[in-house]
């Protein structure tokens, strides 16, 4: 059996089937999402507790918009780093917003192998620019 092409027609009509079917809930994935901060993942909690846009806690935690979505979304669970740093944030988002400043390195501390101790000052330049 082979296949006929469509006229223009044809094809609009199938094409406005398919949108009548989705608006009707018949075909499509459909995906709920708690906008309660209250009740919501801890992705989300994070967020509005520090008061960010999804750009900006992205690029805060150095993450695609696209994968804080679907952390907030509750498609995709942050690793085990990541989904401590989202507990701090609820705890402590102060704590997060503190460390998120940029710093440069002035001075290595004498350390024993097991150990390096940086000292860290925040770098004007970058956080006024």
């Amino acid at each position: 059996m082979t296949e006929r092409e469509m006229t223009s027609e044809e094809l609009g009509l199938e094409i406005l089937e398919s949108i009548r079917q989705w608006k009707a809930g018949k075909i499509g994935r459909v995906t709920l999402v708690d906008t309660e901060r209250t009740g919501g993942t801890l992705a989300s909690e994070a967020r509005h507790r520090l008061g960010l846009s999804q750009s900006m806690f992205a690029e805060m935690l150095g993450i695609s918009v696209r994968t804080l979505q679907e952390w907030e979304q509750g498609r995709r669970n942050p690793s085990g780093a990541a989904e401590v740093l989202l507990k701090v944030a609820i705890l402590r988002p102060r704590a997060v917003m503190d460390a998120n400043v940029p710093f440069k390195v002035i001075s290595r501390a004498p350390s024993t192998p097991e150990t390096t101790v940086l000292e860290l000052h925040t770098d004007t330049a970058m956080t006024t620019a």
